[in-house]
């Protein structure tokens, strides 16, 4: 059995060492603490199989169902997510065989094959636990490996593999990879610690209302379930899996922008890396998705906003920046300078 992912990050650390200083460290202030501190990319920004498969019960499949309807989902988005929950599912299914083959094992206690199929049986059960606590892990760090990629090519100024087309030998045109790094983008807005705590509470309030909606048709099958059976983590990762589909299809004609750093005045970034330049903490979501993500102290991007590259030499515009990072974040704010991490601290606070 491999080892198990129990320290899963939700900011990548490929992406934070780009933080590093010459101590090949990041400088961290801790808010609710108000603590700075200096550390490496594994010690922060992770929290004990956060992303561990979770079984789904029969009340809770069916206030997907709900979900999926209230959403306004057509009928081939809706059999993607029932693919997307049976795929997700899979170790659950696998260990139901397991059980099932352990029930009909017709070998008796004491017999030299009994313990030998024991022994194998001990292994799939090894097996699977991996899956449910690696699986998504292991679907992310794919992910990582290319992000890693298109962020080293941001930084070097390439945004060539944003606009490129690709073509068949016939001259059909296929997907270009701007979709893949979209995908990318809104996984890392929606992966984080906070950003799924609040989206869990947003599920615990449509979990309370969904009574009102339990035995209505809205030109669906009537749907029932009991919510008191509904736990909103297990809803969570396909709730997630919907919206952020939903926004990276939504960005599909965005323009990208690479803005680079000219002062002395680093990026600074946070456990919410990517934010919504619209957005204002505490207010209504707003009705527009400007992303901005730093890639370093010294480069970011912009995604739906302009196109090209531009240079800031003014420290106000870089200060503006670093301040909407520093108020969508949740809990830590990470940097490669301790003396503007404690200046901006003694602002704020």
């Amino acid at each position: 059995m491999a080892e198990l992912k129990n320290k899963q990050h939700y900011v990548f650390q490929a992406y934070l060492k780009n933080w590093y200083n010459d101590k090949k460290q990041v400088c961290v202030f801790k808010k609710s603490e108000r603590k700075i501190f200096n550390t490496t990319t594994v010690n922060i920004l992770h929290e004990h199989q956060i992303y561990k498969i979770q079984e789904l019960n029969n009340d809770e499949k069916e206030f997907l169902e709900l979900l999926m309807t209230v959403m306004h989902l057509n009928n081939a988005d809706k059999s993607e997510m029932r693919e997307h929950i049976k795929a997700y599912l899979l170790p659950y299914t696998n260990q139901d065989i397991v059980e099932a083959l352990k029930a009909i094992n017709p070998i008796p206690d004491g017999h030299p094959l009994n313990i030998e199929i024991q022994q194998e049986f001990k292994k799939l059960d090894g097996l699977i636990k991996e899956q449910m606590v690696n699986s998504e892990e292991d679907f992310l760090s794919d992910y990582e490996a290319d992000g890693k990629k298109w962020i080293d090519m941001l930084i070097a100024g390439d945004i060539g593999f944003y606009y490129a087309k690709d073509h068949t030998v016939s001259g059909n045109e296929l997907p270009t990879e701007k979709a893949d790094f979209l995908n990318f983008i809104c996984i890392q807005y929606f992966r984080t610690a906070g950003m799924r705590r609040q989206i869990t509470d947003n599920i615990q309030n449509m979990v309370s209302l969904s009574k009102e909606y339990r035995n209505k048709n809205d030109g669906e099958a009537e749907i029932k379930f009991n919510p008191a059976n509904v736990d909103p983590e297990h809803i969570l990762p396909h709730f997630v899996w919907i919206i952020q589909t939903k926004c990276s299809a939504g960005l599909a004609k965005a323009d990208i922008q690479i803005i680079r750093n000219e002062t002395s005045l680093p990026f600074i970034t946070s456990d919410q890396p990517v934010i919504n330049m619209k957005a204002e903490v505490g207010k209504k979501a707003p009705n527009e998705f400007v992303l901005w993500y730093p890639l370093s102290p010294e480069v970011g991007v912009i995604i739906n906003g302009s196109k090209g590259e531009k240079s800031i030499d003014k420290k106000s515009e870089i200060d503006r920046l670093n301040n909407m990072i520093w108020q969508h974040s949740f809990e830590y704010i990470v940097g490669n300078n301790e003396e503007l991490l404690r200046g901006m601290s003694d602002m704020v606070w």
